[in-house]
């Protein structure tokens, strides 16, 4: 009797562990997620400013301000879900 409890509880605290991991996962997911969108956004925003103006270090600055800015917001909602995720 006592042998099949600490089975229970074992096999409990082992879902509880993997819950764990798999939310883990999936912030580590989002985080990535996040990155590669403002490194993506910081490419486009540069190809749109090379093709619409004349490329200057004015409108390169603009660029990556306007990237900032989106990415910023990224990692932002990323950290809330994080939050939400963990608790």
């Amino acid at each position: 009797m006592v042998n099949h409890h600490r089975r229970i509880v074992i096999e409990s605290i082992i879902t509880e562990e993997l819950k764990i991991l798999r939310r883990i996962e999936i912030t580590e997911l989002y985080k990535t997620i996040s990155i590669t969108a403002v490194i993506n956004i910081i490419g486009v925003s540069n190809i749109v400013v090379l093709g619409a103006l004349n490329y200057t270090i004015l409108t390169f600055i603009l660029s990556v301000f306007i990237a900032l800015i989106i990415g910023m917001t990224l990692i932002t909602f990323t950290q809330h879900i994080e939050k939400t995720e963990i608790l």
